[in-house]
């Protein structure tokens, strides 16, 4: 069974420090890095006075290298312009580089309870463990683990705009309580309006189901108040990949102005036929 303490113990005795180029080392992107992060954007300024100072971690494949863990730092890096950068090399498989990647996201002064959530389930789903057996790797219990699952049956630009409008795990099991996403959304951007704690979340939905029952809401409609502007680019995201999804090929171009952020979204009025679509790819 791997442990935290084993898998880091492990790493760092066999561990390589090298200067890679930035280039090579490649990874899979989930969908929730923003340049304008501001919290991306302070770990570049720091990067950029300071230099790097936590080597990535990252495996060789090939030609390449591939990230384990440090997808901040490293997109920070690009943004300031790095051309190479430290950082340990190990021969750890996979299912020690999945405890690696959870592990980091644990010990972060903030962490973020989305991607450690998402480690969680690459440990259960694709290395095979169970529930006790990523309870006692992480030092977790089983109730804590499942909760962080549990909060995966959100659709995932719900979990973004919890996360990006810096509100936690325990909203998310809250919104879960909601069926319909319209409502979900709706409640979602009155608990980041108003700043609610945990707490006050919880009660706000009880609140919500005793006094309002679903089928109240349809035909209504709801009022959405957008505190932080990320959340209305994962809603626009969202949209134009279900357009794509269902065959219309719709194309969104965003610029970065000092002051502003301008959209141009291009949507034909017939979807694109199989045939064309087969012959683009």
């Amino acid at each position: 069974m791997f442990t935290l303490k084993k898998v880091f113990r492990g790493l760092f005795r066999r561990r390589r420090l090298r200067s890679v180029p930035i280039n090579s080392i490649v990874f899979e992107a989930p969908p929730d890095l923003h340049p304008g992060d501001s919290g991306l954007m302070a770990l570049a300024a720091s990067i950029s006075r300071d230099g790097l100072l936590n080597p990535l971690i990252v495996r060789k494949r090939g030609s390449t290298y591939q990230l384990v863990c440090g997808r901040r730092r490293l997109e920070a890096a690009k943004m300031c312009g790095l051309g190479r950068v430290p950082c340990y090399i190990t021969g750890a498989g996979d299912a020690e580089c999945a405890v690696i990647r959870l592990a980091e996201n644990m010990h972060r002064r903030e962490p973020d309870f989305l991607e450690i959530a998402l480690g969680l389930r690459e440990l259960v789903a694709e290395q095979g463990f169970s529930i006790e057996e990523a309870a006692v790797c992480t030092g977790l219990t089983t109730a804590q683990v499942t909760n962080k699952l549990r909060t995966l049956t959100l659709p995932m630009h719900i979990l973004t705009a919890i996360r990006d409008s810096g509100l936690t795990e325990r909203h998310a099991l809250a919104l879960l309580r909601i069926s319909r996403d319209e409502v979900r959304e709706a409640a979602l951007c009155e608990m980041a309006y108003l700043d609610m704690g945990p707490e006050a979340a919880e009660k706000y939905v009880d609140k919500l189901l005793r006094t309002r029952p679903m089928q109240e809401f349809p035909g209504q409609r709801l009022m959405y108040i957008v505190k932080d502007v990320r959340m209305f680019l994962n809603s626009v995201s969202h949209g134009m990949d279900m357009m794509r999804g269902s065959g219309i090929d719709a194309e969104c171009v965003r610029e970065d102005a000092d002051n502003c952020i301008k959209l141009t979204i291009r949507i034909p009025q017939e979807p694109v036929a199989e045939e064309s679509r087969a012959k683009a790819g």
